[in-house]
């Protein structure tokens, strides 16, 4: 679908770019060149002392979200300013005629003129006087039908309308994501950013729609999450370079004694470095919370360091991602409460100050995966495992495969036989391959306790023997080592 099937393209914005555009096609000779000196001469040839006022108004309207009444185009819809109009669009009209031997623009524009925008009695207006070849007239017409709906018609309008209606429809319905490109198409950064994540496996698509919305903070940081992760190649890193320069420039002011560390490969370091700059720059020039984020896990996650007299400074780097981390903390970002959580978790650091249990028990309880998995971890080593198992199911919804195998433990412990062996066949199917040798402990367990039927007792014993064997290719040393003495002792029992 185009994007331009649901614009009445004969509005302020797009009606004069149209012309614009036919000039530069054509390399035409004109001093109009864009909106601003289209406007310009045609406020000239109204009145010259409410030009710059006017101007100024008509370009802050196309170009922000600002509503609000232009006297000047109240009074052009009333032909109160018919007689100079009709004067600026017939020298217009000559200028055109002057450079083509054909009369193509005009019938171009007329295909434009849907009766869908256009009313009964302007589409005969505007046909009759293409019959007549009165194309100045027709010109002025076209103008007089933009200003009647410079409040309701304008990309920018109509972007936001239809991204409104995007949002009463289904999520599976095949016209949300028509509407919503379309709006993305016409400008609208929210519908950017929502596009780009509809097309995101299509990795130059939503490159294209993120940057294409780059002034919505989200976008920028989606880029930014892009180039971090090195989903891009080196010809897409060089055209951002070129597009972002100035936000790249504002983000490395923040560089200063800032390295790339853990990083050999040239591409990937400068990715880092890129993805850090604009991260940088919206957490602090935007004082936006998830490049606030990013920025501090950088540090926790010893991607980046600060440097002094040639040597990293560990102490500072840290400090530098707790910083960052707790400004987008202070913004209600669960991420930035979960990174500083597992960082202190895993560090077996006891802090009051940051109360790191506190901060991934705010994630749990909106049902932020990490933030569970890490609770639970915490809940756990202090005993308090009933707790723990509202977090577990949380998780296991999501299918992590080490809180599948804790929520296991638990019902191992709790002599829930069955219950334990499908959690551990669960975590072992999401990858976590550890409960395995619990499985196959908890087979021969079975095996032990069962004396009344020969073949039950003997089928544990060989599920026990299976489970380890059909993934001994998947354990660290030391499981082979744990696995390699269960095997023998199973064996020789059959």
């Amino acid at each position: 679908m185009n994007e331009t099937t649901l614009l009445d393209k004969i509005n302020i914005k797009t009606y004069p770019e149209l012309i614009i555009n036919y000039f530069k096609e054509n390399n035409i000779n004109t001093n109009i060149t864009n909106l601003r000196s289209f406007y310009y001469k045609l406020l000239d040839s109204i009145n010259v002392d409410i030009r710059d006022s006017y101007l100024n108004r008509i370009l802050k309207y196309l170009s922000s979200k600002e509503e609000s009444t232009i006297l000047i185009l109240e009074d052009i819809k009333d032909n109160i300013y018919k007689k100079e109009l009709v004067v600026f669009f017939e020298e217009l009209n000559n200028i055109i005629l002057n450079n083509s031997t054909n009369s193509f623009f005009y019938k171009n524009l007329l295909e434009n003129c849907s009766f869908i925008f256009f009313e009964d009695e302007e589409l005969n207006i505007i046909n009759n006087l293409y019959s007549n070849k009165k194309y100045g007239l027709l010109l002025y017409e076209l103008f007089i039908h933009a200003c009647k709906n410079y409040k309701i018609n304008t990309p920018k309008i109509t972007a936001e309308r239809l991204l409104n209606n995007s949002y009463c429809l289904y999520d599976d319905a095949d016209l949300k994501p028509v509407l919503i490109k379309t709006s993305a198409d016409l400008g609208n950064d929210i519908a950017c950013e929502l596009y780009g994540n509809i097309v995101y496996s299509d990795h130059n698509e939503r490159l294209i729609y993120f940057l294409k919305g780059r002034n919505n903070p989200q976008n920028l940081w989606e880029i930014g999450f892009i180039i971090e992760h090195f989903e891009i190649s080196e010809n897409q890193l060089t055209m951002l370079k070129k597009e972002l320069k100035n936000i790249f420039d504002e983000g490395s002011k923040y560089m200063q004694n800032i390295i790339v560390t853990n990083q050999t490969n040239s591409f990937n370091k400068e990715c880092i470095s890129l993805a850090l700059e604009i991260y940088l720059y919206l957490a602090n020039e935007k004082n936006n919370s998830k490049g606030l984020c990013s920025v501090g896990k950088f540090f926790l996650g010893h991607k980046v360091a600060i440097i002094e007299n040639n040597k990293i400074d560990e102490e500072k780097s840290i400090q530098m991602g707790i910083d960052y981390s707790f400004k987008a903390v202070r913004l209600g970002n669960v991420h930035a409460m979960q990174n500083i959580g597992t960082y202190f978790y895993k560090n077996k650091k006891e802090n009051e100050e940051y109360k790191y249990k506190e901060l991934l028990q705010i994630g749990a309880d909106v049902k932020d995966l990490l933030s569970c998995v890490y609770l639970t971890k915490v809940l756990i080593d202090e005993n308090k495992i009933e707790e723990a198992e509202k977090y577990l199911k949380i998780i296991v919804k999501q299918k992590d495969g080490e809180s599948l195998y804790r929520l296991g433990k638990i019902y191992e412990t709790r002599l829930q036989t069955q219950e334990a062996i499908k959690y551990y066949k669960d975590a072992i199917s999401n990858n976590y391959y550890i409960a395995s040798i619990d499985l196959a402990k908890l087979y021969f367990t079975e095996y032990m306790n069962n004396s009344e039927n020969s073949n039950i007792k003997n089928g544990y014993l060989l599920l026990a023997i299976n489970v380890l064997e059909n993934n001994y290719n998947k354990y660290e040393e030391k499981e082979k080592k744990e696995a390699n003495e269960l095997l023998n002792n199973f064996k020789s029992l059959i």
